[in-house]
């Protein structure tokens, strides 16, 4: 039984496309733009773990500060830098790391 499409979707245009390379772009470049917002993720994490725990060593430990102190403002300045619009950029892998 052989059924025409102009029978069975009367007014509908089909189409259909047997090139793989937009199914193929729309699966790997959403893919590598997830991991790089994971991995921004994960170091941003790492880093306020390291900012707490430079707080904490620079409070509970008053002898010597000027070492906890000096931890403490390069994890305040990392994590500010991460929050920028070029760190931003790339990590989600977008050309705005260029302007």
């Amino acid at each position: 039984p052989y059924v025409s499409t102009r029978e069975f979707l009367p007014a509908v245009p089909l189409n259909l496309i047997l090139d793989l390379g937009g199914l193929i772009t729309g699966m790997v470049l959403p893919f590598w733009a997830v991991m790089g917002m994971l991995v921004g993720m994960i170091v941003t994490v790492a880093q306020g773990l390291s900012l707490i725990h430079s707080l904490f060593l620079a409070v509970a430990y008053l002898g010597n500060p000027v070492g906890e102190w000096a931890s403490v403002a390069v994890s305040a300045i990392v994590m500010i830098l991460l929050w920028t619009r070029p760190a931003s950029a790339y990590f989600r892998g977008s050309e705005l790391a260029v302007r």
